[in-house]
């Protein structure tokens, strides 16, 4: 028979928000931060989180611990303690954000429910305050507003080439915040300055009606001769079709992400993408400048 169980034996207390409340409800929380909006959810969310750890009171904003049942014993400390934790957080909130939450027209009964719909309030839902941190540098974030500002100036290309180009090499697995803000600046300025070689253009149309007026098509413009680095450029030391070949059979087809390891775009692999398979090509297909393509 199996004897009673070892008074000695430590048992570990149930998986949920109320396993390491403290026995006495007289706690007091210091206050942590008075939150405006996005761009102090990080902070406040730190001193938040440091605020009620002193105090073991953690896991009461923490909605992915389950709640206690009513049916523990300690379920009436955790409530007390849960409302106790709420009201403290609505005196770290700004009115701004008071008056956002109001709109929503939820009622909020406990801790955990009430801390998440602030960070939704205050982020704009927003999933992870760390992204928020790491937005402005996270390529994922940038790549969808770079591109669009690609086709921008690919519209502007023959009024603008030097500018253009120097933006067109970059590549998008570098790019961060900086390459986005000083681009965007680019682009601001763009508009007045191709209004002005337009009307050049126009008062010298005469003269220039067979070539752009910045002469780019005459064979001996040294912009036209000036070689532009392309990005997944082939090297001078291995051949084109070598190049595609690897390219190919590279047992890294797509990134991490799941976009061609070739041209960052989603959907294929290498082996598939248009820019090195001649084949899959459908017609009337036009590579980006920006990107080398194998022309046999």
């Amino acid at each position: 028979m199996t004897g009673p169980p070892d008074s000695n034996t430590a048992v570990d207390p149930p998986f949920d928000q109320a396993r390491y409340l403290p026995e006495s409800i007289g706690v007091i929380i210091h206050n942590a931060h008075n939150l405006q909006g996005q761009k102090d959810a990080l902070v406040w969310t730190r001193r938040v989180e440091n605020a009620l750890q002193q105090n073991d009171l953690q896991d009461l904003i923490d909605s992915s611990i389950p709640r206690p049942s009513k049916e523990s014993p300690k379920y009436a400390l955790w409530r007390k303690y849960s409302k106790l934790v709420k009201g403290w957080l609505f005196t770290t909130l700004s009115d701004h954000i008071v008056k956002e939450l109001r709109y929503s027209k939820t009622t909020y009964e406990y801790a955990d429910e009430f801390y998440k719909a602030i960070l939704t309030t205050a982020t704009g839902g927003l999933r992870d305050l760390d992204d928020r941190a790491s937005f402005g540098e996270d390529k994922l974030t940038l790549e969808a507003p770079y591109r669009e500002i690609m086709v921008v100036l690919e519209q502007v290309y023959q009024d603008m080439p030097s500018l253009c180009e120097n933006y067109f090499c970059k590549d998008m697995t570098d790019a961060t915040a900086s390459d986005f803000i000083s681009l965007c600046g680019k682009i601001k300025t763009l508009a007045p300055d191709r209004k002005k070689h337009s009307t050049l253009g126009k008062k010298n149309i005469k003269a220039s009606t067979q070539t752009s007026w910045l002469n780019l098509e005459k064979p001996n413009d040294k912009l036209s001769e000036k070689h532009v680095a392309k990005r997944n450029e082939p090297p001078q030391t291995v051949s084109v079709e070598e190049w595609v070949k690897d390219w190919v059979a590279s047992p890294s087809q797509k990134t991490e992400s799941g976009k061609c390891a070739f041209c960052k775009f989603p959907g294929h692999g290498a082996a598939d993408c248009y820019y090195l398979n001649i084949s899959n090509r459908p017609n009337g297909w036009k590579p980006r400048r920006a990107l080398w393509c194998y022309q046999p």
